[in-house]
């Protein structure tokens, strides 16, 4: 990984906005506050809000200051916390001297060879000696806290509305610095990364956001090299060091680049979050058809993300065809996707999974996920699910089941089989079920009121309801689970021709449930599905006799000939499969699930079109043309 990011970070030196240079990165607070001096001239502080890289190296233990920009609390001192609390003025003073005895080493440092600045850092420290000049910017930076970044702008001479610690000098001898903090004393060997004879780092010189630190070897049983915790354990040179954390929080930083798949709700510091980071080796320029596109991140980004909606249905439609670079001298092996998986803590970044895949096998993975996962919705319409959409199944559970999940979408291996029985498990609560009030009309009947009792009920319902996931996406989890690898665009809709018993046993119980609703204009206390989905899911032959019995004599004698039909051709299907199956294995409690929501979606589907003709001859006056 450390290897490809370097790599990244070489491409992005080339000119990429955004990217930082040598030694700095993006922390994820602006610079607020803007000092402003003139030699003898009172000071003018500015309250802004400006997002530019700067020079910081984290701090894990102990106070590190940063070279002419730092937090309030460094750079000026300032011990008063986002909270409204008061910090020890103790510790306040003890940053600010760190400050301080950064800013004289710069101007002690042989290399400072512009007059203008050294006189500008000579007036600067000046002030920065004052307890009056320090009380007067603080007394005017209103609202300012101890995190607040700030920045130093002298006002006259060639450095005129500069920041100080972007000067070149500046950004040098940061670079010699981050070198002497973060260097094993001593230390050389040949870098894991580039192979030359350089000094070793100690540490990465750099935090992903500022606050993560990318490694944590605080014991001798992590290092390697047989190196104490205080040699140069991860065996890279600070040029690759560098380059790789600057690429790596990069990527963190860039929309384009990160995705957040599990979200603990109770804590940013858990290691159950996990956020994907994500790279082309290099766009690449594709002859698709008749066309030319560009692949590049933004086409591939929507796997990843939640309610993508039209992107994701272009990217499988671009799968579909077939793929040829549009300069014969490139080759689709020759690029390359990479991803990776992390849970950040204060502590450090745990990384959870690697993925490196070509760009041709990263076209035929993605395209047999995607039909893999492709389902009509609850109203028959086709539809595609990403991977962030499958994660609402998930709901932030087992960390292996994302990374299986991942390795099936990018790499071709097959679904974990715990996507099933987490499908399955939640099929089987009758509320994930239950129909659209809008579909239904009524669901409940509103002379069937018991008060206070009927009210709490329905409260707890509508709050179980919220926590499940949607049921289309439930839905999709166990279709990728039961086609992937076996003809992945099988079974998208209802399919006439499925003979499984399991499958007919689900189509035979939506028909049931569709009888029940016509025969009581769509108004029911309770669905067939709240009371016998689980039974008739697991034991069908012990449960259908009943049903069955209830159909023919209360609600299909009161129908069309259509529906009864239809039931006789199912119950035909299903005695010719060898009729009701005593038990159903998770295999088949999914496949009943699928044959359940196919064959009730199909309904609906009907319904929908008969509403729709309706309305058109009103509007026609009945009167065709």
């Amino acid at each position: 990984m450390f290897h490809h990011l370097v790599a990244l970070a070489e491409k992005l030196q080339q000119g990429t906005d955004g990217f930082a240079p040598t030694g700095f990165y993006w922390p994820g607070q602006p610079i607020r506050w803007v000092v402003h001096f003139t030699p003898g001239q009172a000071v003018r502080v500015e309250e802004t809000s400006i997002a530019l890289p700067r020079p910081f190296a984290g701090r894990t233990s102990g106070p590190a200051a940063s070279l002419l920009v730092d937090r309030a609390s460094y750079a000026l001192g300032y011990a008063k916390s986002t909270k409204g609390k008061e910090a020890s003025n103790e510790r306040s003073s003890q940053y600010h001297a760190k400050f301080m005895e950064l800013l004289r080493s710069f101007l002690q440092w042989d290399g400072l060879t512009d007059a203008h600045l050294r006189e500008v850092l000579e007036v600067l420290v000046g002030l920065l000696e004052d307890e009056k000049v320090l009380s007067q910017i603080r007394a005017s930076a209103t609202g300012i806290t101890a995190d607040d970044w700030v920045s130093f702008m002298p006002e006259w001479g060639p450095l005129k509305g500069q920041h100080l610690y972007d000067h070149p000098l500046a950004r040098v001898f940061w670079v010699e610095e981050l070198q002497r903090r973060t260097l094993a004393n001593g230390v050389e060997g040949e870098c894991a990364i580039c192979g030359r004879q350089r000094p070793l780092l100690r540490k990465l010189p750099l935090q992903v956001k500022g606050t993560i630190p990318i490694h944590s070897l605080n014991h001798d049983a992590f290092p390697s090299f047989s190196l104490s915790s205080g040699g140069a354990q991860i065996g890279i040179c600070f040029e690759c060091g560098d380059k790789a954390t600057r690429a790596l929080d990069y990527l963190w930083s860039h929309k384009d680049h990160h995705q957040n798949l599990i979200k603990d709700p109770d804590s940013n510091d858990s290691l159950k979050n996990q956020r994907a980071v994500f790279w082309l080796k290099e766009p690449v320029a594709l002859e698709t058809g008749e066309a030319e596109t560009v692949i590049d991140l933004t086409m591939l980004a929507p796997v990843l993300g939640r309610r993508p909606g039209a992107s994701l249905s272009q990217l499988y439609n671009l799968l579909k065809l077939p793929w040829k670079p549009a300069t014969h001298a490139l080759l689709l092996d020759d690029n390359a996707f990479f991803l990776a998986v992390f849970s950040p803590n204060k502590t450090r970044l745990a990384l959870r999974e690697w993925i490196q895949v070509s760009l041709e096998e990263l076209k035929e993975h993605l395209r047999r996920f995607l039909n893999a996962v492709q389902i009509v919705d609850e109203f028959g319409e086709p539809k595609l699910f990403s991977i962030g959409d499958l994660l609402d199944v998930l709901n932030a559970g087992n960390p292996n089941v994302l990374r299986n999940l991942l390795r099936t979408a990018f790499l071709g291996w097959a679904p974990p089989r715990e996507l099933l029985t987490i499908s399955v498990r939640l099929m089987r609560n009758p509320r994930l079920w239950i129909a659209d009030k809008k579909d239904q009309g009524s669901n409940r009947d509103p002379g069937n009121k018991k008060k206070d009792q009927g009210k709490e009920k329905r409260k707890d319902e509508s709050e179980e309801k919220r926590r499940l996931p949607p049921l289309p996406n439930v839905v999709a989890v166990a279709k990728l689970v039961l086609v992937y690898g076996k003809g992945d665009d099988r079974m998208v809709s209802l399919d006439q021709e499925n003979r499984s018993a399991a499958y007919l046993c689900g189509r035979l119980l939506a028909i049931m449930e569709e009888a029940q609703l016509r025969a009581s204009q769509y108004k029911v206390n309770r669905t067939l599905v709240e009371r016998f989905y689980g039974a008739a899911s697991t034991a069908p032959a012990a449960t259908f006799g009943g049903l069955i019995r209830q159909a023919t004599t209360a609600h299909l004698p009161e129908l069309g000939r259509d529906l009864n039909v239809e039931m006789e051709e199912v119950m035909t299907k299903i005695d010719q499969a060898g009729g009701f199956p005593r038990i159903l294995t998770l295999e088949e409690q999914a496949e009943f699930g699928l044959g359940f929501y196919h064959q009730r979606a199909a309904f609906r589907a009907r319904r929908k079109e008969k509403k729709q003709e309706g309305e058109m001859e009103q509007e026609t006056g009945g009167v065709e043309e």
